[in-house]
């Protein structure tokens, strides 16, 4: 009876998609549980496919959307969503790492400075003696 109660729950989650997509305010997702299906459920194959369609077109139009979503049984919000946000991550990943190059390049420079005052007070010595 376990696939029964799995079907079950499938059918009560994709009622809750639906609803959800409606702007029903009374969302019926998983009962009992604070569990959000869109927070979980995501094949393997659903994710290598969005990244490996990502990586070929970051910023995809409407119709591209439509095309993944109905590929990988996604609701078209969910993947343009996913699209938006890992978007902002990768902007997010390449201020860090400038922000890290700035850094390491004053860290570099802070380096050559002090290389350049133990010159300095070596020099100061060898000319006292």
């Amino acid at each position: 009876m376990a696939g029964a109660s799995e079907r079950e729950r499938e059918r009560e989650r994709e009622e809750g998609i639906e609803e959800k997509n409606q702007g029903s305010s009374s969302w019926r997702g998983m009962e009992g549980s604070n569990i959000h299906p869109f927070y979980h459920g995501r094949s393997d194959f659903q994710i290598k496919r969005i990244k490996q369609f990502f990586g070929e077109c970051p910023y995809p139009n409407h119709d591209q959307l439509l095309k993944l979503s109905k590929e990988i049984g996604l609701p078209q919000k969910i993947v343009r969503f996913w699209f938006q946000n890992h978007a902002a991550q990768m902007r997010q990943a390449r201020t860090d790492d400038e922000k890290l190059r700035a850094m390491k390049e004053v860290l570099r420079a802070e380096k050559e400075m002090n290389k350049m005052l133990r010159a300095e007070k070596e020099m100061c010595k060898m000319l006292r003696s």
